[in-house]
């Protein structure tokens, strides 16, 4: 038993810790979003369209909805290891 509750507790500290860097990872990703998001709508306001501005705020924000369910995934597993 004691062997099984170490097990969990590891695994529960790894998960945490994981959980930790991908919040980390999200939040700096919602940074650099916001500010490729703020760059395309200043071009925007100069008339000018850049097509590789524009396909990259799509690429981001692509990427941070996808870190964002990275870390709720990473959130339920917590709560689950944690029950």
């Amino acid at each position: 038993m004691s062997s099984y509750v170490s097990a969990r507790q590891a695994l529960l500290s790894s998960l945490e810790e994981e959980l930790l860097r991908a919040r980390e990872i999200e939040a700096a990703g919602a940074e650099h979003l916001d500010a490729q998001e703020k760059r395309v709508a200043r071009l925007k306001t100069k008339k000018v369209r850049n097509l590789l501005s524009e396909r990259l705020l799509n690429t981001m924000r692509e990427t941070h909805k996808l870190q964002a369910g990275h870390v709720r995934l990473l959130e339920w597993e917590v709560h689950e290891a944690s029950g």
